[in-house]
């Protein structure tokens, strides 16, 4: 390979770089160096600076982490839930059989706060999947 070769090459892959605006001064002198000697480069440049891509918004760098821990506190909250429901579940079933003579509201108390974070323990899961 001819070191003229290996120039256009360097050159061919510099383009880019050098369409965008992201290139340092050296490169810019290269490539424009390079286009005084070789009118197709030059026409090549002329064309592509002629077409416009949609910029690109670019994601901001914390989407991620912000999926991850609203994710992350929802399943804690299903832990929770879960761990509240099966309490007061055996607040239930132990009330009606130890306490049922001497504290009947403890039952009901823990049967419908049982039955309350199963239903939104379920409704919760049901959300997550």
């Amino acid at each position: 390979m001819k070191s003229t070769d290996l120039d256009e090459e360097i050159v061919l892959d510099l383009l880019p770089v050098y369409l965008a605006g992201d290139a340092s001064p050296a490169t810019r002198a290269l490539v424009e160096e390079r286009m005084k000697k070789d009118p197709r480069l030059a026409e090549l440049v002329h064309a592509a600076e002629k077409v416009r891509l949609p910029a690109v918004t670019p994601r901001p760098v914390d989407v991620e982490m912000k999926a991850f821990l609203l994710a992350r506190r929802r399943l804690l909250f299903h832990h929770l839930l879960l761990g509240l429901a099966v309490l007061f579940t055996l607040l239930f079933a132990l009330s009606m059989a130890f306490f049922i003579d001497t504290y009947p509201q403890a039952g009901a108390v823990g049967f419908t706060l049982g039955v309350v974070f199963w239903v939104v323990y379920w409704l919760t899961g049901r959300s997550l999947s």
